[in-house]
């Protein structure tokens, strides 16, 4: 009896291990097919609203992260006057478990070197009834070197050199680390940094965004501990700006503006 249960204390690790590397194995293999490369995109257009494109060099790793990356993704319409964002690199981490169900769920994206347009963003269909604009969950959103037309200007645009953004919920107050520059024309006019929380919260085609602590470098002044929000109704395509900030030289300061996106 002691030998049978000595017996069965080595086997069982050992078949446990020879199982999970089966479900490693057929994990991998279904990720890897053009079914499963079509599941990943399905899934992030049902969290997104919108097509999901998942260009050249596709792979997949399950260690020591399960994930999948690759050199092209693009989100929004096809077409370059269609798309909200593309990127030549990205990461996207996996839960491994839900893939054993046939599920997908994202965890974390990492994406570098490309272009965010944020007048894709899709309004309400002007005949429907308005519905709050649906945001995923990301417990970790990480993005590198994308450049942010403004106003539709093309000479003018903000250079994003890095974000990351923690946690995030529609209505929650989430870590975010911010670094970026307002460029014109190839030239930089100003330096914007913020380690601090943001929230967003969402309405019937509106999006409301609040932020704290920003600091603005500007002609060498710097105005640091900036409040404010930004209203940004889709369906009128208009954008209210609202912040207040300090600095010991030019003392307080506040900027209330608004413009159109198209």
């Amino acid at each position: 009896m002691r030998f049978r249960f000595k017996k069965w204390l080595l086997i069982t690790p050992i078949a446990i291990g020879a199982f999970l590397l089966i479900l490693i194995w057929a994990a991998d293999s279904w990720l890897e097919s053009p079914a499963g490369r079509a599941r990943v995109e399905a899934s992030l257009e049902n969290a997104l609203g919108m097509p999901v494109r998942l260009r050249e060099g596709f792979s997949v790793s399950l260690l020591p992260e399960p994930g999948v990356a690759g050199e092209g993704l693009e989100v929004g319409e096809s077409g370059n006057d269609g798309l909200l964002l593309r990127c030549e690199s990205y990461h996207a981490s996996i839960s491994l478990w839900p893939l054993f169900h046939g599920e997908l769920v994202v965890m974390a994206v990492r994406a570098a070197d490309g272009e965010i347009d944020l007048n894709q963003i899709p309004a309400g269909d002007a005949d429907a009834p308005s519905r709050p604009i649906r945001l995923p969950r990301i417990d970790l959103l990480q993005l590198e070197n994308f450049r942010i037309p403004i106003s539709g200007d093309q000479e003018m645009n903000f250079k994003l050199h890095r974000l990351k953004l923690e946690g995030f919920r529609v209505g929650t107050a989430s870590p975010l680390l911010l670094d970026g520059s307002v460029v014109a024309n190839s030239d930089p006019m100003a330096r914007v940094t913020a380690l601090t929380t943001l929230t967003l919260t969402t309405g019937p085609d509106q999006l409301r965004l609040e932020l704290s602590s920003v600091a603005l470098e500007a002609a060498g002044q710097r105005i640091e501990g900036i409040d404010g929000n930004v209203n940004w109704d889709l369906s009128s395509h208009l954008v209210e700006v609202r912040l207040e900030g300090g600095n010991p030289t030019l003392g307080e300061a506040s900027l209330a503006a608004s413009y159109m996106t198209e």
